[in-house]
């Protein structure tokens, strides 16, 4: 460590930071980032070997009822999806085993790369068409990916995503036995502090009281969340069915409650600076946790729950704890809501598990508190400020409402500018010299 600082001129305080993290120890910090890289690594190949074992052990049962002589077209549906399913899980574990160790230290956070913040989650999709020459069916693997920030909507289960001329319906999660992969939340009502335990199957102990603002509600029995990292889904489509026409000028859109949640620890403020006459300030925090939690499809009626300040009023994805895939029907199950090798595709019973699916950055962060006479525009005098290079766009300045904040109305002698009926919602986003949203 010694010679790699001093090969630089300048000792900055970054320098001194990372080396005491590199020092401080016997190297602590470096072994436990390792440590846990390793085990996220060895948790995904058994998971993969897990899966494929699976989807091995049921093909025989699956190729007996296709060829029968009065077998159905599910049937024959789900044999081809079983061999397919394997063929790709079989591929995933290869291009894992032989993976260079570089890029599975930068997929695993402990090298850059070129994506820096973010990461990605895939869309696996399986496209089946039949040939007109010889009657017989086809498939090929359809794997997309997208930035997690667009992904949380996007890919959540029961969206359908449009790609190289299909309309994908998003089935569910790709991976099995979800039960020890789910982490245990409790987040709090009032802020966006957010206890974090391990996966389990038994709901752990409930902590008594938010560290952040003193809430006694973290520790009420329904506070407790399942939530799953979303990283890969799958989908499988027809490719004469699911072929984009002419039938409808409207893509289907699925609206889902996303709540951006940020937790303000104290401890990792490392500087702030306030102006007292008008009540404006900024603090910086360093390793802020930024959280976005997806918690469904919104429900008619009353919210259910409160989360960071914000009211609910969507029940989770309710999915097969085996297979992952979603759960169409709360009060009856059948064969076609699990996937053809699911242990529990036979079985009269509900096997499922209410989850939220979650994205998740560490990074340094600033907290603004706007003067008194901004506080109307939540965010509006710190955005104000912010330049863009040109043709960048505006999707990294959305920011969340601090938790409990209520949008005030503008002062006195200010009033909203009414809304022009007559005129089309083009003509209006352009007048505020707004940007439609583009259609991909």
């Amino acid at each position: 460590m010694q010679a790699f600082t001093a090969a630089f001129q300048e000792r900055t305080p970054a320098l001194d930071r990372l080396s005491s993290w590199v020092t401080q120890d016997a190297g602590a910090g470096p072994r436990e980032m390792l440590q846990r890289a390793a085990a996220e690594h060895r948790a995904e190949s058994e998971q993969l070997h897990r899966q494929e074992r699976q989807i091995r052990e049921a093909l025989p049962e699956l190729k007996v009822a296709a060829e029968r002589p009065n077998a159905t077209e599910e049937d024959t549906r789900a044999h081809r999806s079983a061999e397919g399913a394997r063929k790709a899980a079989e591929s995933r574990i290869f291009d894992l085993d032989r993976e260079h160790w570089v890029s599975a230290l930068e997929r695993h956070g402990i090298l850059p790369n070129y994506t820096l913040i973010d990461d990605s989650v895939r869309l696996s999709a399986r496209v089946s068409w039949r040939d007109p020459d010889d009657d017989e069916f086809h498939s090929e693997p359809c794997d997309v990916e997208r930035a997690s920030v667009h992904a949380l909507h996007e890919f959540a289960p029961g969206a359908t995503f449009y790609t190289r001329g299909l309309e994908m319906e998003i089935e569910g999660i790709d991976s099995s036995d979800l039960n020890n992969q789910a982490q245990w939340w409790f987040c709090c009502k009032a802020c966006g502090y957010i206890d974090v335990r391990e996966p389990q199957e038994t709901r752990p102990a409930a902590p008594t009281e938010c560290p952040r603002c003193r809430d006694t509600d973290i520790a009420e029995v329904g506070r407790a969340r399942r939530v799953l990292r979303l990283s890969r889904v799958f989908a499988d489509v027809s490719q004469d069915d699911a072929r984009i026409g002419d039938s409808s000028d409207e893509r289907l859109r699925t609206h889902f409650e996303v709540l951006p949640l940020a937790d303000f620890d104290p401890t990792r403020a490392v500087r702030q600076w306030n102006v007292e006459a008008s009540g404006f300030g900024v603090t910086r925090y360093r390793g802020m946790n930024l959280r976005w939690l997806n918690t469904g499809r919104p429900l008619a009626g009353q919210s259910v729950d409160r989360v960071s300040g914000n009211a609910l009023s969507s029940r989770d994805f309710r999915l097969c704890e085996a297979c992952g895939k979603l759960d169409t029907d709360t009060r009856a199950t059948s064969a076609r809501e699990h996937r053809p090798w699911c242990r529990y595709r036979s079985d009269s019973a509900e096997h499922v598990i209410a989850v939220d699916l979650m994205r998740e950055l560490s990074t340094e962060g600033t907290r603004l508190r706007p003067a008194a006479r901004f506080r109307h525009r939540p965010g509006g005098g710190g955005l104000a400020g912010l330049r863009d290079p040109p043709g960048a766009g505006d999707h990294h300045r959305r920011l969340p409402r601090p938790p409990g904040h209520r949008l005030r109305p503008p002062p006195r002698g200010r009033r909203r500018p009414r809304r022009d009926p007559s005129r089309p919602p083009a003509a209006r986003h352009r007048a505020r010299g707004h940007r439609l949203p583009h259609r991909p």
